[in-house]
């Protein structure tokens, strides 16, 4: 029975002392690297954007810069990268005003970027809005038709727009942050030269 008792004190002394021995200890750039890593937010992302103020044609005009904020939290492996109310950026590409004979004014914005902490990421989509046609115009001929006109294009604010990331952005995992190795301006410079160009401005 004694035997016994020593045997199980002796197991436990041993457990203790080896509870407390030491860890091996590594370097805190060691540490860092193993916990954090690079991930990349994939082209093509969906990001859901709503706009901030009204558009019109009848106000608007090509170049007008549009102010945009990111509705959802985007996220990585279930970390968030881009924060809902994240601010976002387009452009009026393209718009016609008002018409005779019922014709509409047509209004196309394209998305440009995020402002991720003064840090710019392209998105891409087009929005294109229409105004209304009265019935009347459809079948007013002659003069009457002449005179009735079809409304402008009017994009409310609250408006929900769906855009997509343009450029493949490395984040550190987990954390957040865009990764130093990202270049925004390259970024850009890629993108702009694929992305929607100007129409035109057509009264």
């Amino acid at each position: 029975m004694r035997r016994a008792l020593g045997g199980v004190v002796a197991i436990t002394i041993s457990s203790a002392v080896s509870a407390q021995a030491p860890a091996a200890t590594q370097s805190p750039a060691a540490v860092e690297s193993t916990a954090r890593r690079e991930a990349r937010l994939p082209l093509g992302t969906t990001i859901v954007l709503v706009m901030n103020g009204q558009l019109s044609s009848a106000e608007n005009r090509v170049g007008d810069a549009i102010a945009l904020t990111v509705v959802d939290d985007v996220r990585i492996e279930g970390e968030i990268v881009i924060p809902r109310g994240t601010p976002a950026a387009g452009e009026v590409i393209w718009r016609t005003g008002r018409g005779a004979f019922g014709r509409s004014g047509k209004m196309d914005i394209a998305m440009r970027y995020i402002d991720l902490n003064g840090i710019r990421l392209p998105i891409e989509g087009v929005f294109r809005q229409s105004g209304g046609t009265p019935t009347a115009a459809i079948i007013a001929t002659g003069v009457l038709g002449a005179a009735i006109t079809g409304s402008s294009a009017r994009i409310p604010a609250g408006q929900r727009i769906v855009a997509r990331s343009a450029y493949a952005v490395p984040f550190m995992i987990p954390g957040g942050q865009i990764a130093p190795s990202y270049d925004a301006a390259a970024a850009l410079a890629a993108v702009q030269s694929t992305q929607v160009p100007r129409r035109g401005d057509r009264r």
